[in-house]
């Protein structure tokens, strides 16, 4: 990734907290938080940090090396205690317990 994509996510990162905290009541943003956190205790960490980097890898990629590199993470992904779980989880009908791998 270059310098420009790294400001550029950076500005945009940046740009979405002071639009959060103009929006949000200062009372109701540790709720929020606190909601954010434990949603995201419970997901599933290695998937969602295989997609940034997907995400990440394609910036200024062609489509086909973008898509090719996405159809790997996604083969990865495939193979993970946390997918076979997830999947075993949907068909019991009961909230998966993800592990990070």
């Amino acid at each position: 990734m270059g310098i420009k994509h790294s400001f550029y996510l950076r500005l945009i990162n940046s740009y979405f907290k002071l639009l959060f905290f103009l929006t949000t009541s200062q009372e109701a943003i540790p709720g929020l938080v606190n909601q954010w956190t434990q949603r995201f205790s419970k997901a599933p960490t290695g998937q969602i940090g295989m997609m940034k980097k997907a995400i990440s890898q394609s910036i200024g990629e062609s489509m086909e090396r973008s898509v090719d590199y996405h159809r790997y993470i996604t083969a990865l992904m495939y193979q993970t205690q946390d997918h076979d779980e997830g999947k075993k989880a949907f068909f019991e009908k009961r909230e998966p317990h993800f592990i990070g791998k």
